[in-house]
C-alpha cells in the first residue's frame, strides 16, 4: 500500500511540473523489479497525461522508461516494436539524448531476440556517430552493450578488450556501471576457463550488488547468482551451485531472459552431474567385472522429471519471448537430456529444431572485424611498466631457463611462467633452419601448440621466412601487414586478429639458424623496452637451439603420443573438426569411432602397467593398419582411442570397426605368471548427418554408443544411428 501511495505522489508531482520528469524516471527505475503491475500502470498514466505532440521531451523520456520495462521482463517483440517507433519520434522532435538511449535499448532488444546480423550491422552504424562520445554516460552504456553482444556471439577476447577499456575510465564510472563491468568480466573469464580471475570478479560483483537496496538491481543479482553457480560447478564444488541456481530461480521468475538462462545452466549442471555418475559406475563395473546397470535405472523418476521440467519451462519461456537466441540454448540442452536418457527418436527430432535455430543465429563474421576499435587509450591506462632492475632480473631468469636442457614440454612452462611475465604475448613461434628448409612451430599461450593449418601459423611463418631470407627484424604494432602482402593475420580457431608482432632473427656466430616470433592480439602492445627485451631473449634462444635437437623433439611431442605412436587428443580433434566442417559443406559423411580397451584397469592391477602399456601399443598399431592415410587416429585418453573416417558409408565404417575389434581379439600376451592373456575392444560409431550441429556433438554421440556397447557386455561395436548389436 505504501508503494502505491508513493507512485501516486510521483505522478501527481509530474503532472504539476513537467520538469519533474528526470526525478520521476529515476524513481521509476528504482521501482522496476518491484510491483510490476503498479509500475506499468504509472508509466501508462504518465504517457496518457503528457501527449507526445504537446510535451515531446517528457514523452521521449517516458518512452525510454517503457523500453527498459519491456526489456526487464523479457517482452522482446514489444521492445523491438516500441523501440523502432520511439526512434522515429525522437528523431522527428530532435530529442538527441533520448534517441541515443532508445538506440542503445533497441540494440539490446535485437541481441536478446538473437538477431545478431541486424544487431552487428546496427552497431557498426551507431559507432560511426560522434554523438555517442559527447556524453560519457551514454558512451559507457553503449560500450557495455557492445561487450555484452560480443559475449553473446562468443567473441570473448573482444569483450574482454572492451571491458578493460571501460575499466580504464574507472574514475568516471558510476557504482552501477562498475558492477556491470565486473559482472561481464566474470562471465568472460568463466567462458575462457580463467577461474582465478573469475573468482575475484565474482566476489566483487556479488559484494557490489548487495550494496544496492533498490529493487532494480534484483535483476543483476539473479545474473550474478547464475554465473557464480556456473563458476562453482567448473570448480567442482558440491552443494553451492545448486543453492545459487535455486536462489536465482526464486528471485528471477518474472524476468524471462535471466530466468531462461538460469534454467538452461541449471539443467546443464544437473545433466553433467548425471553424466559423471554414469561414468563412475561404468568405471567401477570395469574394476569389479560386474555387469553395468542401464542408465534409466540409475536415477529416480523424480530426478529425471525435475530436469525435464526445467528444460521444458525454459523452452516455453523462450517461445513466449520469440527469441531465437534463448530457443537455441534451450533446445541444445534438451538434446543432451534425451541423449543421456536414451530417447533416440526425440534426440533426432529435437536436433532438427536446434539446428533450425542455430542457422537463424548465423551472421557474417566479417561484421565483427568491421567494428571500429575502442582501445586507443587502453595501453596508456592499463599497462604497468616494470622497473629496469626487475626487468633485467626476469630476463636473466628466462635466459637461464632457456639455456638449460630444454625440451618441448618444459619450453611451454618457460613461455607461460617466465616470458609472459615480462612481455605482452599471446603466441610464440620458433622457426628453425634444417637441411636448407625452414620448419616452424607456434605455441598459443592458452596452452597448446597450434595446427599448421591455422592462419596464425601459416602467415606468421611467412614473415619469419622473410626475416631469415633478408636477415632483418620486424616490429608491427598497428595490425597492418600490407607491406608484407598480407592484409590481416587471424587465429583461425578464434577469429581474433593479430595486431602486434616482433620477429627477431636467431644468429649464432653470425650464422642465421632461425627466427623467433612473438605476437599479441592487442594494438600497440610493444614499446622500445619490449623490443630490446625480445633481442636479449632471442640471443638466449638461438644458443639453445644451436646446441640441441629441440625442434625435432617439439614437432613430434606436439603431435604424437609416445606410447602408441598415434596423434595426441588435441591434434586428432583439431584435424577431425576441420574434416567435419569441410565434409559438412560438401554434404559428405564424416564418421567417428570411439574405442575403449575392455577391463584394462584389471590387467594393470593383475599384471602391472608394463603389460598394460604393451596392450595399448599393439592396439594402436592395429588401428593404424586398418585405416587410410586420409583418416585420423588418436589416443583419446587412458585406454580410449578415436578414429575419424573420411566419407565412408555406414556399412564400410562398421567393417573398419569390426576388423579392428577382430584383430585385437586375436592378440595374445604373456607374463611370467600367465600365458595366452586376451584383450577385447568395445566401440561406438556415429555417422555425421546434415543435422549434426557441431563436431563436439558427434563425439558425444559416438561416446554414448560406446557406453551402450559396454552395457551389452563389452567386445561389441554399436552404432548410434542403428544400435546394431555386433
Amino acid at each position: 500500500m505504501q508503494q502505491v501511495v508513493k507512485l501516486e505522489n510521483e505522478l501527481d508531482e509530474l503532472k504539476k511540473v513537467p520538469q519533474y520528469i528526470d526525478l520521476f524516471c529515476k524513481v521509476m527505475k528504482q521501482k522496476l523489479g518491484g510491483n510490476r503491475e503498479q509500475v506499468e500502470e504509472a508509466i501508462q498514466v504518465a504517457q496518457a497525461y503528457y501527449k507526445e505532440s504537446e510535451y515531446p521531451n517528457v514523452y521521449g523520456k517516458l518512452l525510454v522508461l517503457e523500453m527498459e520495462y519491456h526489456l526487464l521482463y523479457g517482452m522482446l517483440s514489444e521492445a523491438v516494436e516500441l523501440g523502432e517507433r520511439a526512434l522515429l519520434f525522437c528523431k522527428e522532435h530532435q530529442a538527441i539524448h533520448e534517441m541515443i538511449q532508445i538506440e542503445n535499448q533497441l540494440l539490446r532488444a535485437y541481441m536478446e531476440k538473437g538477431l545478431f546480423e541486424k544487431a552487428l550491422t546496427y552497431m557498426i552504424e551507431l559507432k560511426k556517430e560522434e554523438k555517442y562520445k559527447e556524453e560519457q554516460i551514454l558512451h559507457i552504456q553503449f560500450l557495455l552493450i557492445t561487450a555484452n553482444l560480443y559475449i553473446m556471439v562468443k567473441a570473448y577476447a573482444k569483450a574482454e578488450v572492451v571491458l578493460i577499456h571501460i575499466k580504464s575510465m574507472e574514475e568516471g564510472l558510476t557504482p552501477n556501471e562498475q558492477l556491470q563491468v565486473d559482472m561481464l568480466l566474470l562471465e568472460v573469464y568463466i567462458e575462457q576457463d580463467k577461474l582465478e580471475k573469475a573468482i575475484d570478479y565474482g566476489q566483487r560483483a556479488y559484494n557490489s550488488v548487495n550494496l544496492f537496496d533498490d529493487e532494480s538491481h534484483k535483476y543483476l543479482l539473479v545474473k550474478i547468482l547464475r554465473l557464480r553457480a556456473r563458476l562453482n560447478s567448473k570448480r567442482k564444488l558440491k552443494m553451492q551451485p545448486e543453492k545459487d541456481f535455486a536462489a536465482a530461480a526464486r528471485l528471477g521468475i518474472e524476468y524471462k531472459t535471466v530466468y531462461v538462462d538460469n534454467l538452461v545452466s541449471w539443467s546443464e549442471y544437473l545433466l553433467e552431474e548425471m553424466s559423471q555418475e554414469l561414468n563412475q559406475l561404468a568405471s567401477q563395473s570395469e574394476l569389479t567385472g560386474d555387469e553395468p546397470r542401464t542408465s534409466p535405472m540409475l536415477f529416480s523418476e523424480t530426478k529425471l522429471e525435475e530436469i525435464q521440467e526445467k528444460i521444458t519451462v525454459a523452452v516455453q519461456k523462450a517461445e513466449e519471448m520469440e527469441s531465437v537466441y534463448y530457443l537455441e540454448k534451450a533446445y541444445k540442452v534438451l538434446v543432451k537430456f534425451y541423449e543421456i536418457t536414451s530417447q533416440e527418436q526425440l534426440v533426432q527430432e529435437t536436433l532438427k529444431k536446434a539446428y533450425k535455430y542455430e542457422k537463424a543465429l548465423q551472421y557474417d563474421k566479417a561484421l565483427l572485424q568491421a567494428l571500429p576499435k575502442e582501445t586507443n587509450h587502453l595501453r596508456e591506462e592499463s599497462e604497468v611498466y616494470h622497473k629496469a632492475y626487475e626487468e633485467l632480473q626476469k630476463v636473466t631468469t628466462i635466459g637461464k631457463a632457456f639455456t638449460k636442457q630444454l625440451t618441448a614440454e618444459n619450453l611451454q612452462e618457460v613461455i607461460q611462467k617466465e616470458l609472459a611475465s615480462v612481455i605482452d604475448i599471446d603466441m610464440m613461434g620458433i622457426a628453425v633452419i634444417q637441411n636448407g628448409k625452414t620448419q616452424y612451430t607456434m605455441y598459443d599461450l592458452k596452452g597448446k601448440w597450434l595446427s599448421l593449418e591455422n592462419d596464425l601459423v601459416e602467415y606468421t611463418s611467412r614473415l619469419a621466412e622473410y626475416c631469415i631470407q633478408y636477415q632483418t627484424n620486424l616490429i608491427i604494432n598497428d595490425g597492418n601487414f600490407e607491406e608484407y602482402s598480407l592484409k590481416t593475420i587471424k587465429n583461425s580457431e578464434t577469429d581474433v586478429k593479430l595486431n602486434s608482432m616482433i620477429v627477431r632473427v636467431l644468429k649464432v656466430e653470425n650464422q642465421v639458424i632461425g627466427a623467433m616470433s612473438i605476437g599479441s592480439y592487442k594494438q600497440g602492445a610493444y614499446s622500445v623496452k619490449d623490443i630490446e627485451m625480445a633481442k636479449i631473449i632471442a640471443s638466449y634462444l638461438g644458443l639453445t637451439l644451436k646446441n640441441t635437437s629441440l625442434y625435432n623433439e617439439m614437432t613430434y611431442l606436439t603431435d604424437h603420443d609416445l606410447l602408441t605412436g598415434l596423434l595426441h587428443r588435441s591434434v586428432v580433434l583439431k584435424n577431425g573438426e576441420a574434416l567435419f566442417k569441410k565434409n559438412h559443406k560438401q554434404h559428405k559423411n564424416t564418421a567417428i569411432i570411439m574405442l575403449d580397451t575392455d577391463l584394462l584397469k584389471q590387467i594393470n592391477k593383475k599384471y602391472g602397467h608394463q603389460l598394460g602399456d604393451e596392450v595399448l601399443s599393439k592396439i594402436g598399431k592395429i588401428i593404424k593398419e586398418n585405416v587410410r592415410e586420409e583418416d585420423y587416429v588418436g589416443r583419446y585418453g587412458g585406454e580410449e582411442f578415436i578414429v575419424i573416417l573420411n566419407h565412408l558409408s555406414q556399412t564400410e565404417v562398421m567393417q573398419v570397426a569390426e576388423r579392428i575389434k577382430t584383430s585385437v581379439e586375436k592378440l595374445s600376451f604373456e607374463t611370467k605368471k600367465d600365458k595366452n592373456i586376451k584383450v577385447t575392444l568395445s566401440g561406438g560409431i556415429y555417422i555425421c548427418n546434415e543435422y549434426t550441429l557441431n563436431f563436439e556433438d558427434a563425439i558425444r554421440f559416438a561416446d554414448h554408443a560406446l557406453y551402450r556397447a559396454k552395457l551389452l557386455g563389452r567386445n561389441h561395436i554399436v552404432s548410434y544411428n542403428f544400435s546394431d548389436r555386433k
